[in-house]
């Protein structure tokens, strides 16, 4: 039932968005409606840093953040903000980076688990970290640890 208001969220928020009052005196943690550039879609979004006419939106329903004129900043509908956030943080159980990793060599090893299926484990809840699994019960984690770009936690 939730994943259908959220869907017909979704829905409404491209047709009705852009004609919502634009957000007024812009300031950090405050909850907005946003345009994300790379997909021209609408958001349901949360200010992270205002400097000028820019501002940091983090999309809380995906995590991913982006820089925002504040001419495609508006108010949210109330009841868009009874709908549960569907974003969660979290951090691969036992996994941190290499130190000597880039951020583009872990992006690139990060991007094919995007490709597929995959099934989370949660091994601790505060903070929620994870081991991934495929479908076939494969582990992520351990495929992670076998590039040289992540190092288990000890």
């Amino acid at each position: 039932m939730e994943k259908n208001k959220f869907i017909q969220m979704q829905n409404e928020m491209q047709v009705i968005a852009k004609n919502l009052p634009l957000l007024k005196n812009l300031k950090e943690k405050q909850v907005c409606c946003s345009k994300y550039q790379s997909d021209g879609n609408w958001y349901r979004g949360e200010i992270m840093q205002v400097k000028g006419s820019i501002c940091k939106v983090k999309f809380v329903d995906y995590g991913n953040f982006d820089l925002v004129d504040i001419n495609e900043i508006h108010e949210i509908k109330p009841e868009w903000l009874e709908i549960p956030v569907q974003g969660l943080q979290m951090t691969l159980y036992n996994l941190r980076i290499a130190p000597e990793s880039t951020v583009k060599d872990c992006a690139a090893a990060l991007d094919r688990l995007f490709e597929k299926m995959l099934i989370a484990k949660i091994k601790n809840r505060n903070p929620l970290h994870v081991e991934l699994y495929t479908e076939d019960g494969k582990s992520i984690n351990e495929d992670l640890l076998a590039t040289p770009f992540f190092i288990e936690i000890e």
